[in-house]
């Protein structure tokens, strides 16, 4: 395999169309000389080490080329997406606010209506016991004002279990073209971190290697240790 033909592929103006042929080829060629090379001298180490060299050449071309394929449209990806941000948060913001807003008013509504049902309970008990004396003046004696005051504590009943029931409110409120619904989510927050299950913390990997690379031998919970690490050059 003819390493710097597929460097001049790659480098060429036909690149996408050209270099992957002899991309695909090197890459079989070096998948099937890793797997098969056993390195038990020097004169084998340094067969390898030439194959790492180039390795090293094609893929520095290979990311030479991405890089300038991509980057006309990485700078419009990110135009765009700075264009669509400064509106998009503004959108967003506002949408926060109505939805705060909104749910500030239904839970208002909710605890009128919880107090509204609180004092329809207290009234319902206050006439149970009502009926339950007028029922034991009854059985001593049936007289017509007993009756009628039974019937009305009765059509008090009814009427306000009717006027619970018609001004119960929906979850869900339709308007023209649009609706609006309040449900139940569940979320969290942490309030002692040092109380927190093993299972739900990870571990910041990218602070630790920083502090290794700083210099740091001693985390608690942590095992820094040496490998080894080989490099090329060409």
């Amino acid at each position: 395999m003819n390493t710097e033909n597929a460097i001049t592929k790659i480098q060429s103006d036909k690149w996408l169309e050209e270099a992957g042929q002899f991309l695909q080829e090197a890459c079989v060629e070096f998948e099937k000389n890793a797997v098969d090379i056993a390195i038990a001298s020097d004169d084998d180490k340094e067969i390898a080490a030439y194959f790492l060299a180039d390795i090293k050449k094609l893929l520095k071309e290979v990311e030479s080329r991405r890089v300038q394929y991509v980057t006309p449209f990485n700078e419009k990806v990110k135009a765009a997406n700075g264009w669509c941000k400064q509106y998009s948060t503004r959108l967003e913001a506002a949408d926060k606010s109505f939805k705060a807003k909104i749910l500030a008013y239904e839970k208002k509504l909710a605890d009128d209506r919880r107090r509204v049902e609180e004092e329809a309970r207290q009234r319902e008990e206050d006439r149970q016991a009502k009926l339950k004396e007028l029922e034991e003046q009854a059985q001593k004696e049936v007289t017509p004002e007993v009756q009628q005051e039974i019937r009305q504590v009765k059509d008090e009943q009814v009427a306000e279990q009717i006027h619970l029931e018609e001004t119960k409110r929906d979850k869900t409120q339709h308007f023209s073209g649009v609706s609006t619904t309040i449900k139940q989510v569940w979320t969290f927050e942490v309030e002692n971190i040092k109380e927190l299950p093993t299972d739900y913390l990870l571990p910041n990997e990218t602070l630790i290697r920083k502090a290794v690379n700083a210099g740091v031998r001693t985390i608690p919970g942590v095992r820094i240790f040496q490998i080894d690490q080989l490099s090329s050059r060409f």
